[in-house]
C-alpha cells in the first residue's frame, strides 16, 4: 500500500510539473503573440504614415505644377491683353489725330 501512495504522489508531482510547464509555455506563447501583434501594429502605423507622407508630397507637387500652369496662362493672357491694348492705343491715337485734323486744321 505504501508503494501505491508513493506512486500516486509521484504521479501528482509529475502532473503538477507538466501543468506548470504547460502554463509557462502558454504564457510564453501569449507574450510572443502580443509582441508580434505590437510589431505588426507598429509596422502598419509606419506604413500608413509613409503612405500619407508620400501622398502629401505628390499632392503638393501636383499643386505646384498647377500653380505654375495658372501663372503661365495668366502671363500669356496678360501679354495678349497688352498687345491688344497697344494696337487699340494706336487706333485711338490715329482716330484722335484724324478728328483733331478735321476739326482744327
Amino acid at each position: 500500500m505504501d508503494t501505491v501512495v508513493k506512486e500516486v504522489k509521484k504521479a501528482e508531482k509529475e502532473s503538477d510539473e507538466l501543468l506548470n510547464e504547460a502554463k509557462k509555455e502558454s504564457e510564453e506563447k501569449v507574450a510572443k503573440a502580443e509582441n508580434k501583434k505590437n510589431d505588426l501594429i507598429r509596422e502598419a502605423e509606419e506604413d500608413a504614415s509613409k503612405m500619407k507622407e508620400e501622398e502629401m508630397e505628390e499632392f503638393e507637387k501636383e499643386m505646384e505644377e498647377r500653380r505654375e500652369e495658372i501663372i503661365e496662362e495668366g502671363e500669356t493672357e496678360a501679354e495678349e491683353l497688352k498687345s491688344k491694348a497697344e494696337s487699340s492705343k494706336e487706333e485711338v491715337l490715329d482716330f484722335l489725330d484724324e478728328k483733331f485734323s478735321e476739326n482744327y486744321l
